[in-house]
């Protein structure tokens, strides 16, 4: 079978299996059965697959998961079309194609083969196919949580190696590495013992979302995260700051508006504030109702995109200051501050996220343009606006690049679409990237 078709083919599997976040299994078991016939190694990790290369620092990561819709495959002879073609199961796609490149390059694998050689004797760089990037990041977290070096997973002596988020205050949260105990007995100690994990895990939700962990640098951890970029290089990732906005006004008749406190009015006098204070992007908004009375309730949700020189933490605090300006103010369900003549209007701010962008520059990105450049293409540059798995890597002091096949703009819409030529442009570049990788420093 061509390339080209085996491609197609490859890529209708993946998107006819329906993979929204929190659902991954099936894809990640049809995954795994395509390396494993490949003749390589993988582990199986409650986030995600991972396949270890004989480089376990430097990694080529992308996720599984789509979000929540149901756009059919089709192909029009150029482009394919569906639910998650272009984010990211076209970068899934190349990865396939690569290591099944590999697999034909070296010996033939017959079974009997597999067992008497090393599987990971071609593959340089090792793989992470991750859940959960569309929902709450947590496959990602929990990756760069349990990878130091060539300590990934499980250590294969029955023993576990985590990470433990210990917070010492608002401002001050450590990462630090304990072993536990690969058998768990049900006694009360480990009951007990269990209940911390849940609070500690509950901590460090919190602190990720809020981004208020410190960058624990983690070795030599290196990472090539595949988004869509068109195959440019990200030179910057951007941040982000998302709030969750719902302001409560006063109900009255409709024939008698003066009465009450419209919502909705008061709403659209705070975005337009907001707007004045930085740009954002109106994700959606709620209101109202076919009741002849004045709205007394009205939702937003809005996303501020952060240049690497912004802070986060920094637009947050003029959030505020322009939001009590208007009205009272409670910020995740504790009053702040706030003024109104009247009395009559509070807005409710819920943080959804608060994360710094940062510069893309390292050992990483100057591999990855390499590698562009020995298969004869040119680098290109962009920016990457939304929030990907290398914000998680690199708060854990990972070194990340981001690129990959496709069109950002498209994704999660009907017109989401990739091209089989990105598709193998992509895999090219992978293998070459993974030659290059016995010559990066470990």
């Amino acid at each position: 079978m061509k390339m080209r078709a085996r491609t197609l083919e490859l890529l209708r599997r993946l998107v006819e299996i329906k993979s929204p976040s929190g659902e991954e299994d099936e894809i990640l078991g049809f995954i795994s059965d395509h390396i494993e016939r490949s003749g390589f190694k993988i582990v199986e990790e409650k986030y995600g697959v991972i396949v270890r290369g004989a480089n376990e620092n430097f990694w080529v990561v992308t996720h599984v998961d789509t979000v929540n819709t149901n756009y059919k495959f089709c192909f029009d002879g150029y482009y394919a079309y569906g639910t998650g073609v272009c984010d990211a199961k076209g970068s899934v796609a190349a990865i396939l194609m690569a290591l099944d490149a590999l697999n034909e390059k070296s010996a033939p694998r017959g079974e009997k083969h597999a067992e008497e050689c090393d599987e990971k004797s071609d593959l340089n760089m090792s793989i992470a196919l991750l859940r959960d990037e569309e929902g709450e990041g947590t496959g990602s977290e929990e990756f760069a949580r349990r990878s130091r070096g060539s300590d990934c997973g499980n250590s294969g002596d029955g023993r576990n190696d985590d990470l433990i988020l210990s917070c010492g205050g608002d401002d001050e949260c450590e990462v630090r590495g304990r072993e536990e105990d690969g058998r768990r007995e049900g006694n009360k100690g480990e009951r007990e013992k269990g209940e911390k994990e849940k609070e500690r895990e509950k901590e460090r939700e919190t602190e990720r979302r809020r981004g208020r962990r410190r960058n624990k640098k983690n070795g030599n951890m290196r990472a090539v995260v595949m988004e869509p970029t068109s195959l440019r290089v990200a030179d910057a990732h951007l941040g982000s700051l998302e709030v969750l906005l719902r302001v409560y006004g006063m109900s009255a008749h409709g024939s008698t508006p003066e009465m009450g406190v419209n919502a909705i009015e008061e709403m659209f006098r705070i975005l337009k504030d907001l707007r004045e204070l930085h740009p954002c992007f109106l994700q959606c908004i709620r209101g109202g109702s076919d009741l002849y009375a004045v709205p007394e309730r009205c939702e937003a949700r809005l996303e501020f995109r952060l240049k690497p020189s912004e802070s986060a933490s920094s637009l947050k605090k003029a959030l505020i200051e322009v939001i009590s300006s208007r009205c009272i103010v409670v910020i995740d369900g504790e009053y702040v501050r706030g003024t109104d003549a009247r009395g009559e209007v509070v807005c409710h701010v819920d943080i959804l996220d608060e994360t710094d962008g940062f510069r893309i520059e390292g050992v990483a990105r100057e591999a990855l343009e390499f590698a562009i450049h020995s298969t004869g293409m040119t680098v290109e540059y962009c920016e990457m606006p939304s929030w990907t798995d290398a914000l998680n890597l690199h708060e854990f002091g990972w070194d990340v690049a981001v690129w990959g096949p496709g069109e950002l703009w498209r994704c999660h819409t009907p017109s989401e679409r990739i091209s089989l030529d990105e598709i193998a442009h992509a895999t090219r570049i992978l293998i070459a990237l993974n030659e290059l990788c016995v010559q990066v420093e470990k």
